[in-house]
């Protein structure tokens, strides 16, 4: 195995490095480094709250569009919804 190899291979395994692409919502990228941000973390918790009384994707945007000034899509809050759900222990 070449030097290069070895060194791609050890970045590639070093932890919550970000590479390339859009940020996720409810985190930063500090130095190329993923840090939640307290924010928008806030509005996930939000909107799992409103998902447990039984509220609906477009409800969801609506209060993204309204309370965070922030333009979600359906596909957007769902894909939040579901990688916070996988994120969360189960008990």
């Amino acid at each position: 195995m070449t030097t290069r190899t070895r060194v791609v291979k050890r970045l590639e395994k070093a932890p919550a490095q970000f590479k390339v692409g859009q940020r996720t919502f409810g985190g930063d990228v500090i130095d190329g480094v993923k840090a939640p941000s307290e924010d928008e973390q806030a509005a996930i918790h939000h909107m799992q709250s409103m998902r447990q009384a039984r509220a609906g994707y477009r409800d969801m945007a609506d209060w993204m569009r309204a309370a965070q000034e922030r333009k979600m899509t359906l596909v957007g809050v769902k894909r939040t919804q579901i990688c916070a759900d996988a994120r969360r222990p189960q008990a």
